[in-house]
């Protein structure tokens, strides 16, 4: 029951057929808005890299925008990319999420303010382990799924990879 699910990995190389098309299916079939990380030209791919990226993204029928985090020298994240001049998706990632939740999307300064804490003084993000929302057939963990996944209902998902190296 999210309300927009964003899907922050890089999909570029083909995997096993069987689970690339599942995971294609599951993107398909969602009840809640998906969105999907996608890459301009800046990014260097191989040609059958980007070939597969964006065949991927025209099939999902999802909604895709340009992962825009800018590393600096130090690898913190402290501001967003612009997007490539002419670049495809023409808007970030972050924007794409935020229209599709119903936000009035307005272009910051480019500085993330990822150190303010929400308004109402709760964590800023809720993290989950994805081992963590798959059911258990019964008992106690079957339960602490089913409450977890009340917690998600009409939220901002986001899915990808906790690195701890960045």
């Amino acid at each position: 029951g999210p309300q927009v699910i964003g899907i922050d990995i890089l999909v570029d190389p083909a995997t096993e057929p069987d689970k690339d098309r599942a995971f294609l299916d599951a993107i398909r079939s969602a009840k809640s808005r998906m969105v999907l990380g996608g890459v301009d030209e800046r990014i260097r791919l191989k040609p059958e890299q980007r070939a597969y990226h964006q065949k991927f993204i025209e099939t999902s029928g999802a909604a895709a925008g340009y992962l825009n985090l800018r590393y600096e020298i130090d690898k913190v994240v402290r501001a967003e990319a612009d997007r490539a001049p002419g670049g495809k998706p023409e808007r970030s990632f972050a924007a794409v999420i935020a229209g599709s939740s119903g936000a009035d999307v307005v272009r910051s300064a480019g500085r993330i303010a990822w150190l303010r804490p929400p308004d109402d003084g709760s964590d800023t993000f809720l993290v989950l382990p994805a081992g963590d929302l798959i059911a258990a057939p019964t008992g106690p963990a079957a339960q602490l799924t089913q409450r977890l996944l009340q917690q998600l209902k009409g939220r901002i998902v986001l899915i990808g990879g906790d690195l701890s190296d960045q």
